[in-house]
């Protein structure tokens, strides 16, 4: 029994590793675009003042990058420990939850 527990533990813990890579492989791309977008502006006008109405793309990107992390680490913590304990009290009583 303890061993499914572990394999199951393990798995739960390395699919978020995964997402938490995914996450911050988004975040380091969006760095690099707005900051080649800023350098790109600055370049062309001599000043580092970009017209956000202009950057609708950008400002979308950071929203739904916040909306993600909030999701992925004040949100989704609680819920995975849930649905693990849930399934390990299945295995435990033979597929029925008492």
């Amino acid at each position: 029994m303890e061993n499914i527990k572990e394999k199951i533990a393990f798995e739960v813990a390395a699919e978020r590793v995964k997402v938490i890579k995914k996450f911050y492989t988004s975040l380091a791309i969006f760095i690099v675009v707005s900051l080649a977008i800023v350098f790109w502006h600055f370049q062309k006008t001599g000043n580092f003042e970009v017209n956000l109405g202009r950057s609708f793309i950008i400002i979308a990107w950071a929203i739904v990058l916040a909306v993600r992390a909030i999701k992925l680490f004040l949100l989704n913590a609680d819920w995975e420990k849930d649905m693990l304990n849930k399934e390990l009290k299945k295995d435990q009583n033979d597929g029925y939850q008492r």
